[in-house]
């Protein structure tokens, strides 16, 4: 179920909306039907380094009933594989014991109802969530408890403009949503959260007006006991997963930029670390109840800004790039 949006910014997420509608009508993606639900949004970000062209964006949205039914498989595979309590992630997953365990965890997560999209989105085409106009009013004003630097601030900007984007579509209108991250750059302090709830509540006013419900965004690392904090972070991985093989990927099939949407290419398929392919494999396939979905945003075209999207199936369907209009 996907509910069409307009008046979006960027512009460009009115086409990636109305693209995700006819995609939704062809059978060429199908999301859960979210509404009525409450939902936990878990994210993940990865690509930050120079040496990456494309800032990458991962985020699980699952109702909370889907949470504590995976909780369960999920404890199991702790209890085979991480019963040290060591936290799987992309950048750890050099070490055996999380090798060993990624194919469990990965399953686990396939029966889940929900949906798994990652956004990959050239650097030159980060400024249109949040212009340098903009960003310098913001910090002018002292609009915040802290002082944000530019990256931060835009980052910022630019995963909440999706993550409103995301629920807002899955949904339609809002019940409760809670987002839950392990970012350094938004959990670092308390101050930093109660900025970031503001800010979240300021774009979807924006971006979503007459939506009714709660969000409220929440570090893994700060929940109430240690049981609930392992289980936000283990939920928070697989967006951590996805996303370091995602801007992996992308980068090896697109090292300098997007093609033009009207281009004819032929793409080879790239050499890709282990631990990249084995969960560029599990993304690609559905297995269970999770839809995955990705979408590349690129600089370019006399429009600006082109947006390319394609459903999850096997084999990564890159020579499908469309523009999304």
């Amino acid at each position: 179920m996907w509910t069409e949006q307009s008046g979006m910014v960027p512009y460009w997420l009115d086409r990636l909306s109305k693209q995700l509608n006819s995609l939704m009508v062809a059978g060429g993606v199908e999301f859960p039907d979210l509404r009525g639900f409450d939902l936990v949004c878990a994210s993940d970000y990865s690509g930050g380094t120079k040496l990456r062209p494309y800032f990458t964006a991962t985020f699980l949205i699952v109702p909370t009933n889907a949470v504590r039914e995976w909780d369960e498989m999920r404890i199991k595979v702790r209890k085979k594989w991480l019963v040290d309590g060591r936290t799987m992630s992309f950048k750890g997953l050099n070490d055996q014991y999380r090798r060993q365990a990624l194919s469990e965890f990965l399953a686990a997560a396939d029966h889940m109802e929900g949906v798994l999209f990652t956004f990959s989105i050239a650097k030159g085409s980060v400024e249109v969530f949040c212009s340098s106009e903009e960003m310098a009013r913001i910090q002018a004003a002292g609009a915040g408890r802290v002082r944000w630097k530019d990256a931060s601030l835009r980052k910022m900007m630019m995963l909440s403009s999706l993550h409103t984007f995301l629920v807002g579509g899955l949904i339609g209108k809002w019940r409760g949503v809670f987002w839950v991250t392990d970012d350094d750059d938004f959990t670092g302090s308390h101050e930093r959260m109660l900025d970031l709830n503001q800010w979240l509540k300021a774009l979807r006013a924006r971006n979503m007006p007459g939506h009714r419900g709660q969000a409220v965004v929440q570090a893994a690392s700060r929940m109430a006991n240690d049981q609930l904090e392992m289980c936000f972070e283990d939920l928070c991985a697989i967006p951590d997963l996805v996303a370091g093989a995602w801007a992996e990927t992308i980068a090896e099939y697109f090292p300098r930029s997007l093609p033009d949407p009207d281009e004819s290419i032929e793409l080879e398929i790239p050499e890709l670390s282990s631990k990249s392919l084995k969960i560029a494999k599990w993304f690609a396939q559905r297995h269970g109840k999770l839809c995955k979905a990705y979408c590349l945003v690129g600089s370019g075209g006399q429009n600006g800004a082109f947006t390319v999207l394609a459903s999850s199936s096997e084999g990564f369907p890159l020579n499908d790039l469309g523009d999304a209009t």
